[in-house]
């Protein structure tokens, strides 16, 4: 019986294999190359989005602007935009955002900025990521 049980032991003793503490060595060197991968792309996601956002903003400061020049007075928002032919104001969706798509770009296409109006605040927000260029 002895001599079956040793046999047996040395057996399972020159199995090839990885060792527990092996393994969890290697998901731990994975985690903390998560851990650094994750912020990094979390951050250029958010410089995009802020970019976008400035670029919404640039437009909408260029063609009230442009409402400027042509009736000498600012619009008081952005249907006002719309009503002189600078927008052209449409629904987008369920979520209550609304839809404006400058007009007379060079090459034909809309650019597109979704805005939500704050009730208490009493201004308009180009939505980040909402942009949409369409030809």
């Amino acid at each position: 019986m002895l001599k079956l049980i040793n046999k047996h032991l040395n057996k399972t003793r020159n199995e090839k294999g990885f060792t527990l503490v092996e393994l969890i060595v290697v998901i731990a060197i994975l985690g903390i190359l998560i851990a650094i991968a994750v912020p990094r792309f979390a951050s250029t996601t958010d410089a995009a989005e802020k970019r976008t956002a400035e670029a919404n903003h640039r437009t909408l400061v260029s063609v009230s602007q442009l409402y400027y020049g042509n009736t000498g007075d600012w619009p008081a928002d952005l249907d006002a935009l719309d009503g002189a032919d600078l927008i052209n104001k449409e629904d987008y969706d369920d979520s209550g955002k609304t839809l404006y798509a400058v007009a007379g770009e060079e090459d034909g296409s809309d650019v597109t900025i979704t805005v939500t109006f704050d009730e208490e605040t009493k201004t308009w927000t180009p939505a980040a990521g909402f942009s949409d260029w369409e030809e």
